[in-house]
């Protein structure tokens, strides 16, 4: 409010400020509507999984005629990490493609 009775003051028109407050305010909602669209995060099921790789049919026989370059592109775009317990002699296996949805770029110099 304080810096609205500083724009009156300075001969600001009220007419003005109220079409870009409301501006302001519109834009701010068109940016917050897709949040509110935005599915919510949850986890996948073991049942879901199965079910899923069930439909997908005999992947390690696909897996096993790859070609290893695609393999490899496969594996990173899976964010694919193993960790082998040799203790237990076990394998823990992670997947999450969508651990960075975002690819970052660094631009160098001055813009």
């Amino acid at each position: 409010m304080e810096k609205l009775r500083k724009a009156l003051d300075a001969g600001w028109d009220p007419v003005e400020l109220r079409d870009q407050y409301n501006a302001a305010v519109a834009e701010k909602r068109a940016a917050e509507a897709p949040l509110g669209a935005a599915p919510d995060e949850r986890g996948v099921s073991r049942e879901d999984l199965e079910a899923y790789v069930d439909h997908l049919g005999d992947v390690a026989a696909a897996l096993d005629g790859a070609d290893p370059e695609e393999l490899s592109e496969l594996y990173s775009s899976l964010r694919l990490s193993l960790r082998y317990d040799h203790i237990n002699q076990t394998v823990d296996v992670e997947v999450d493609p969508l651990v960075d949805r975002v690819d970052k770029l660094r631009v160098r110099g001055g813009t």
